[in-house]
C-alpha cells in the first residue's frame, strides 16, 4: 500500500509537471495578470517616453483584425458590409475649440446620406458601427430594434448622444499617425440572442466559449451545448488561416439554418469583456452558459 501510494504520487507529479510545461497557460482566468505579461513589458518600454497606456497598447492589437482590414477570404465568413470613411481632418475641425461646427456637421451628414443612397436595397434598413463601436447605449432609439433608415444616426453620434461612440471618436482623434475613421454599414438583421457567442482563441486554439448575453438563461439542452461547441470549433478552424494574429476573440452568430457567421474580431487583451469568464473562472476550452 505504501509503495502504491508513492507510485501514485510520482505519477501525479509527472502529470502536473507535463501540464505546467505544455498547457497550463490555457488554464488561466481571463484577468490573470500573468496572461498579460507581454502587454506590461511593452508598456514599461513605452513608459520611458510616456507614449502609451496598457489600454492603448491593447487597442493597437486591434489594427490587424479590424473589419476594414479583413481579407476577401475572411469576409466570406461574415455578412456583407460597406465602409464609409470620416475624414480625419474634417472630424478634427468639427470639434475645434471643443465646440461642434454645425456647418461641418451638416457637410458630413449630407455626404453620408449620399453614400447610403448609393447602396442597394439590402442596406435599407441598416446597422452602423463607428470605428469599432456601435451606438447600442442609445437604447431609446428605435433604430436599434428596427434598423436605421437615414444619416441622422451618424449626426446624433457625432453630437455625442452615444457615450460609447464619443469615447471611440476621442481615441481615433488622438491616434498617431492619424487615420480616417471607418463607419461600418451592414444590412440590419434581427438576431436571436440565444445564438450569439464569444469565442476566445489563444494561438489558434479555443480556450473558452461564452454565451453573449449574460443576463439571460436560454436553457440549452446538453445536445445543444455539444452542437454549439462543435460549430464554434468549425468556424475557428475555417477562419483562423485568414486571421493575421494567432490570438483573438471572435463574436459569432450560429444561424439556425446551420451557417456559422463571423460578426467581428476583438483583441486578445484585458480590454475585451470576458462575459461569463469572471473572477477566477479558468479557461480550459469549456462552454459557459447561464444555467
Amino acid at each position: 500500500d505504501f509503495l502504491s501510494k508513492i507510485i501514485k504520487i510520482e505519477a501525479e507529479n509527472k502529470i502536473k509537471s507535463f501540464l505546467n510545461k505544455n498547457s497550463m497557460k490555457n488554464f488561466k482566468a481571463w484577468h490573470d495578470t500573468e496572461r498579460w505579461g507581454f502587454l506590461r513589458e511593452r508598456h514599461k518600454a513605452h513608459q520611458k517616453t510616456g507614449e502609451e497606456s496598457i489600454a492603448n497598447l491593447a487597442l493597437s492589437l486591434h489594427d490587424k483584425i479590424r473589419l476594414p482590414e479583413w481579407s476577401k477570404e475572411l469576409s466570406s465568413f461574415s455578412w456583407p458590409f460597406k465602409i464609409y470613411y470620416l475624414d480625419y481632418e474634417l472630424v478634427k475641425d468639427l470639434y475645434f475649440n471643443h465646440e461642434i461646427s454645425e456647418k461641418i456637421l451638416e457637410e458630413i451628414v449630407t455626404d453620408f446620406q449620399n453614400f447610403l443612397n448609393s447602396l442597394g436595397e439590402e442596406y435599407h434598413p441598416y446597422f452602423i458601427k463607428i470605428g469599432d463601436i456601435s451606438p447600442k447605449d442609445m437604447g431609446w432609439h428605435k433604430g436599434l430594434q428596427t434598423g436605421f433608415t437615414d444619416a441622422s444616426i451618424l449626426k446624433l453620434c457625432l453630437k455625442h448622444e452615444s457615450e460609447r461612440v464619443a469615447n471611440e471618436l476621442t481615441f481615433w482623434r488622438k491616434r498617431t499617425p492619424p487615420k480616417d475613421i471607418p463607419v461600418i454599414v451592414r444590412p440590419f438583421m434581427k438576431l436571436q440572442q440565444r445564438n450569439e457567442f464569444r469565442i476566445f482563441v489563444e494561438e489558434g486554439e479555443i480556450i473558452g466559449i461564452s454565451q453573449m448575453y449574460k443576463e439571460n438563461c436560454f436553457a440549452y439542452t446538453e445536445e445543444e451545448k455539444e452542437t454549439i461547441k462543435m460549430r464554434c470549433k468549425r468556424l475557428v478552424k475555417q477562419a483562423h488561416p485568414h486571421v493575421e494574429v494567432e490570438s483573438y476573440v471572435i463574436d459569432a452568430y450560429l444561424d439556425p439554418q446551420g451557417k456559422e457567421i463571423l460578426i467581428e474580431i476583438n483583441p486578445y487583451a484585458p480590454t475585451t469583456d470576458p462575459i461569463l469568464f469572471r473572477d477566477d473562472t479558468v479557461m480550459d476550452g469549456r462552454l459557459y452558459v447561464v444555467e
